[in-house]
């Protein structure tokens, strides 16, 4: 944004980048930290996931850095894990987490953390992709298969290699102008019908 390029390393924390003049600073509150997600709300603050450290704010305009476990302190057991993999804001401003014990979820507009249903396999699963549908429902890869949020409901689908997934490892989601959800496995790329519940696997191995 305005010119500038904003990069989490492995080692030095959020780095800027100004594109014109090609000057890198690294912001001093967060060198040494590991960032391994990043996501910008509409007021332009940046949401970055760390390895260890939970989840990070920094506020470009004023250049402040803040924990969100400041933000609502009472509620920060909600997250569960400090390693974070990755984060998706929703058309309905909420951060969604993925961690290495399923995911969680922090509304940004209330700055508190929701009390998603809990469920067992999911919150021992590593989540390792995250994606919203245009129906607005959220959508879950991780270490145990694909998941989906049925939020009114307030309970879990889940697709495994039972449903015809070529992996139980999904590690990446995309939505296509179909609706289908797409996943890259550790066994190659599958295709979910969400209507039909159709899987299809283009694994060859």
């Amino acid at each position: 944004t305005g010119g500038k390029i904003w990069i989490g390393t492995i080692s030095h924390g959020l780095v800027e980048l100004d594109v014109l003049s090609g000057k890198k600073t690294i912001v001093p509150e967060l060198k040494g930290m590991r960032i391994e997600a990043m996501a910008r709300d509409n007021t332009g603050r940046l949401y970055l996931g760390t390895s260890g450290f939970g989840i990070m704010i920094y506020d470009p305009a004023v250049k402040t850095c803040t924990s969100l476990s400041e933000l609502d302190p009472g509620n920060y057991k909600l997250l569960r894990n400090s390693y974070i993999n990755k984060l998706l804001i929703d058309s309905r401003n909420r951060l969604w987490i993925g961690h290495y014990l399923g995911a969680s979820c922090y509304d940004l507009g209330k700055e508190s953390f929701l009390d998603i249903a809990t469920d067992s396999l999911m919150n021992t699963s590593i989540c390792y992709a995250l994606a919203e549908k245009n129906d607005g429902s959220i959508w879950f890869g991780t270490s145990n298969g694909l998941y989906t949020w049925k939020e009114y409901e307030g309970r879990y689908d889940r697709y495994t290699t039972d449903q015809g997934l070529s992996s139980n490892m999904v590690c990446g989601l995309a939505e296509d102008n179909d609706g289908n959800i797409w996943c890259s496995t550790f066994r190659g790329l599958n295709c979910l019908d969400p209507v039909k519940g159709n899987i299809t696997s283009y694994y060859a191995g």
